[in-house]
């Protein structure tokens, strides 16, 4: 009895160690593969990383080169675009059905909002994921019903984020800045998938930049709209020395 409770015990310290090892060596690729497969399925668009580098003594590390395309219909091949991002992840939580991330911080991200006030390409990604039913089970992409991964971060924060807006009634896409963002418990209060979480993240970077857009066109179009009276009270003098 003793010999097979020490067979056991060895057997488990052996397959603890094995993953130990496995995150030591994969972690970088593991991040990566998770972020590539499951978020082109929950938000129906290509994404790509450039590259990761994360510790798996503190989970400190950075992403690089994150790149989240637009939706089909819209011009610009890019929605949003990040140099780099840097994040807290629990290393322990990647080998559980719950993938902790205690914290990201992402500055002076490039993100572009092409459309209108009513409907636009975030808009539109957000409905991708509201739409989405792909039911993902661990971080490198695979689908189960009886095991599905969850995700939680505890924050977020963007800092900064250049914001190109491309209306139909401007000529040149207008440049704004974002000052700051930061979302806090996203999925801790449930068990949510990485599409309720990123879904999350859109509307609160949408209920941001909404009002920001509507308040600089709204003072573009007043703007315009004194260059047009200036142009046609000319026009009305020209005509009346004719």
């Amino acid at each position: 009895m003793k010999k097979a409770a020490a067979v056991i015990a060895v057997a488990g310290i052996v397959v603890i160690a094995s993953i130990v090892g496995f995150l030591i060596i994969n972690i970088n690729s593991v991040v990566k593969n998770g972020i590539e497969v499951a978020g082109p399925q929950v938000l129906g668009v290509p994404v790509t990383v450039d590259e990761v580098k994360i510790s798996i003594l503190d989970g400190q590390g950075v992403i690089k080169g994150l790149r989240v395309a637009n939706p089909d219909g819209f011009k610009s091949a890019t929605a949003i675009s990040i140099d780099e991002m840097q994040v807290t992840i629990d290393t322990g939580s990647l080998t559980s059905d719950k993938v902790h991330v205690k914290e990201v911080t992402i500055v002076a991200p490039s993100i572009t909002y092409e459309g209108n006030l009513l409907s636009s390409n975030i808009s539109q990604l957000q409905k991708n994921v509201e739409s989405t039913a792909v039911v993902v089970s661990e971080i490198g992409g695979e689908t189960s019903s009886e095991s599905e991964m969850t995700l939680q971060i505890d924050r977020l924060e963007v800092k900064d984020a250049q914001i190109s807006v491309q209306l139909a009634f401007l000529d040149d896409p207008l440049s704004l800045v974002l000052p700051s963002l930061e979302l806090t418990d996203l999925g801790k209060d449930e068990k949510a998938s990485p599409g309720d979480v990123i879904n999350e993240v859109l509307v609160g970077l949408n209920q941001s930049i909404v009002p920001l857009v509507r308040d600089n066109a709204l003072d573009v179009g007043d703007k315009l709209k004194e260059v047009g009276d200036k142009i046609g009270e000319k026009l009305k003098g020209l005509f009346k020395r004719g």
